[in-house]
């Protein structure tokens, strides 16, 4: 999957992604969009600088970004994957902002 230039390619490589059911490559898009709000510096230092809850955070941030970059160029490996699925959660407003994740409906 070639990477998006632009939130309307990004949008339409997700839906891409989602008709061909193709959940890993949603997940590396979801992962591009975090590290997507991460600062310059903060992306080149694979650290977490600002406290200002966008992005990711301080435990995730080296871990992350480098798979984020990694992801432009090739595949994640499968232990990778699994690492991504085991972190991305946690990023749930975040994505659901973004409207990478659908909004869970709360019982009433």
């Amino acid at each position: 999957m070639r990477k998006p230039t632009s939130f309307s390619q990004f949008a339409n490589s997700q839906d891409q992604a989602y008709r061909a059911g193709d959940l890993d490559a949603l997940l590396v898009l979801m992962l591009d969009a975090l590290y997507g709000l991460q600062t310059p510096d903060e992306q080149a230092e694979k650290r977490t600088i600002k406290r200002n809850g966008v992005g990711l955070n301080a435990v995730d941030a080296r871990v992350l970004t480098g798979m984020a970059v990694k992801a432009r160029f090739r595949s994640l490996s499968e232990s990778e994957m699994d690492e991504l699925r085991a972190r991305l959660p946690k990023y749930r407003k975040q994505l659901q902002t973004l409207g990478l994740m659908p909004r869970t409906e709360q019982a009433a």
